[in-house]
Formats: C-alpha cells, sequence, structure tokens
C-alpha cells in the first residue's frame, strides 16, 4: 500500500490527496467519496445529504473515536469537511481545516511536552518512595 501525499504548493485549496485514499464511488459526489447511503436516486435534492467516510482518532482507552470528521454535502450545497466538536458539526471550509490542522500540530507538541512532565513527574514520585 503506496501512501503517496501530494503537498499542496500554490494555493491553499491546492488537493492534498492520498493514493490509498478509500475509493467508495457509490455516488459522484464529494470527489466520488459519497457512500451513497443518504442520497439514493430519487431523493429530493431538499433532502439529501452527501456523506463520505468518517475517520477519527481510535485509541483504545474510548470507546468512540476521537474528534470524529467526514465530508458532507447536503444536497447540491456546498462541500465541506464536517469535524465534530463542541457537541456539534460545524461545516469547515478549506480555510478553516487549514487553520485546524496548524492547531493539531501544536496542541499535539504540547500533548507531548504534557507526557514527557507527566513521565518525570512519576519518575520522581517513584524514586521518592
Amino acid at each position: 500500500m503506496r501512501n503517496n501525499v501530494q503537498a499542496a504548493t500554490e494555493s491553499s485549496d491546492a488537493p492534498l490527496m492520498r493514493d490509498d485514499a478509500p475509493q467508495v464511488s457509490q455516488c459522484s459526489a464529494l470527489d466520488e467519496q459519497c457512500a451513497g447511503e443518504d442520497c439514493a436516486p430519487g431523493t429530493p435534492a431538499d433532502y439529501a445529504m452527501h456523506r463520505g467516510p468518517g475517520y477519527g482518532l481510535r485509541v483504545s482507552f474510548v470507546d468512540e473515536p476521537l474528534l470524529p470528521f467526514e465530508l458532507a454535502q447536503w444536497g447540491d450545497g456546498r462541500p465541506e469537511l464536517a469535524f465534530f466538536a463542541d457537541g456539534s458539526w460545524p461545516g469547515l471550509t478549506v480555510a478553516q481545516v487549514d487553520e485546524l490542522l496548524l492547531a493539531l500540530d501544536e496542541y499535539t507538541g504540547a500533548l507531548r511536552v504534557a507526557r514527557e512532565h507527566l513521565a518525570a513527574a512519576l519518575r520522581a514520585q517513584h524514586a521518592g518512595r
């Protein structure tokens, strides 16, 4: 399985595609990522919901994925990335996804630093016993 990622170079809406991304292809919407579950033929456009495959952080200590997201489009509306946050599914634009990616990088860095402090505190506590 290849993991060939093309970096965006000229604009914030340049594609970032993975060769090994799932190819659902049940419906032509969402760059052919729509699963076709909520947009069967004959569904009025006002009620059709195009949804791509869902993703989230999977960890052993939580039953549900953390920070789930999916591509989504209501009828013929604007495609967006639906990202679960604060109990709702706000639709994100490409620029907002870029902002989220930067925030996640900072979050991951802070989490790594906190992990090191936690490990040091546990070592110190264990050494003091």
